[in-house]
């Protein structure tokens, strides 16, 4: 009947009107979430209401959004930002660190530097520790964390100076040059399509295209060294 109906409409009305006032303080920032609690349905007198529950879903949602942005590459201003925010990355973090103001590690901090990074992981240090020390003529690799100019000179194997190359711009048997003017050589495994850098080692790229300020990091599951 007309009555119902009416009823019906009000409380429709209601619900809406609550809906935008949990919106308009989310908005505000101002303990949206406890405001729109005490803002009852006087129609129905529910203990929950429709704008709590989508107070906590726009919330949700906004810090999932949040959560997103993190990972994006957008955030990372510079290749160390993005190394040592990394998990997986933090013996190279501690190599930049040890390698202060050399040319490598000067370039991995600045943020409008054009270059290609090549990052290996902590389980690459891990396997090839010992080769690598021997040949940056260190008795045991702990030592670059003591020896700047070695330091550097293994950040320095790793940069591609000039160029932002994502992966889909390498070239099977391509060679680029690094900061120690040394070639770096690529390979294309032909049939699973995976990328390897410094091929005689086969380093291979597990994460790609990692913008980073005006650069791009490439994440490798070996050490590619002087």
């Amino acid at each position: 009947d007309m009555s119902t109906r009416a009823k019906e409409m009000l409380e429709t009305f209601e619900e809406r009107s609550v809906f935008v006032v949990a919106v308009d303080a989310l908005s505000a920032g101002a303990g949206a979430t406890g405001a729109v609690t005490e803002s009852e349905d006087n129609a129905g007198g529910t203990t929950r209401s429709i704008a709590a529950a989508a107070v906590e879903i726009m919330t949700f949602d906004i810090s999932s959004a949040q959560k997103r942005s993190r990972t994006s590459a957008d955030e990372y201003d510079t290749p160390a930002d993005y190394i040592c925010s990394s998990n997986d990355l933090k013996t190279l973090c501690q190599v930049i660190k040890a390698a202060g103001n050399g040319e490598g590690a000067t370039a991995l901090k600045g943020g409008t530097v054009i270059e290609t990074v090549f990052a290996p992981t902590d389980d690459a240090f891990d396997r090839d520790s010992k080769t690598v020390a021997s040949r940056l003529n260190l008795k045991d690799f702990s030592d670059i964390y003591t020896s700047p100019t070695e330091a550097d000179r293994l950040l320095r194997y790793l940069i591609v100076p000039n160029q932002a190359l994502l992966s889909s711009a390498f070239k099977s048997g391509a060679e680029y040059q690094n900061l120690m003017k040394k070639d770096l050589q690529y390979e294309t495994a032909w049939l699973t399509n995976q990328v390897y850098v410094d091929g005689s080692r086969r380093a291979e790229i597990k994460v790609k295209d990692i913008r980073a300020g005006q650069a791009v990091v490439h994440v490798v599951n070996r050490v590619p060294y002087p």
